[in-house]
């Protein structure tokens, strides 16, 4: 059973990227991000959306979540387990930036980000221009970066973050 918000947060970030609009959403640790991560990108899987991750351990935390998903590929392989989630629209971002540099895959039409405050870093910046700038959705536990140049970067960006929930709530 998903809260209201975030089934909220859900509805938002697909009518954003159907809309071609970016969106950038904050809400604490603990709030169930990845939840609503994989609830996107089980919305729009089939429509060209693809799901980055810094790393595979959060890569696998949005692949266990997905609806009717039944596969523990937390027992595979390294390899095994990139496969499984690449072959389902989940990559890291340098594995999916080194692909789509080299051509071996098609560039897609959505992106969905995990740890949205990384998206000002060269390599993310890097990949969102190869895909045209394509509408995309963040998700972080805050919308700051390091120092206040990063932090501004980052709200022109992505503009004003839309805060799902709060600490004290």
């Amino acid at each position: 059973m998903r809260h209201d918000y975030q089934e909220e947060a859900v509805r938002l970030a697909v009518a954003a990227l159907r809309d071609g609009r970016s969106q950038l959403f904050v809400s604490p640790t603990g709030s169930g991000k990845s939840y609503m991560q994989a609830d996107v990108h089980h919305e729009m899987r089939n429509v060209g959306y693809v799901s980055v991750v810094p790393n595979i351990e959060i890569g696998l935390g949005i692949y266990t979540k997905l609806p009717n998903h039944d596969t523990d590929v937390r027992t595979y392989s390294e390899a095994r387990q990139f496969d499984s989630l690449e072959s389902f629209g989940i990559w890291t971002v340098m594995r999916l930036h080194n692909e789509l540099i080299a051509g071996r895959i098609s560039i897609p039409r959505y992106l969905g980000f995990d740890e949205g405050h990384h998206t000002t870093s060269t390599t993310y910046m890097t990949l969102r221009a190869i895909c045209g700038d394509c509408p995309a959705v963040a998700f972080t536990a805050t919308a700051f970066r390091g120092t206040p140049d990063e932090t501004a970067k980052l709200k022109a960006m992505w503009g004003e973050p839309h805060v799902l929930l709060t600490e004290k709530d």
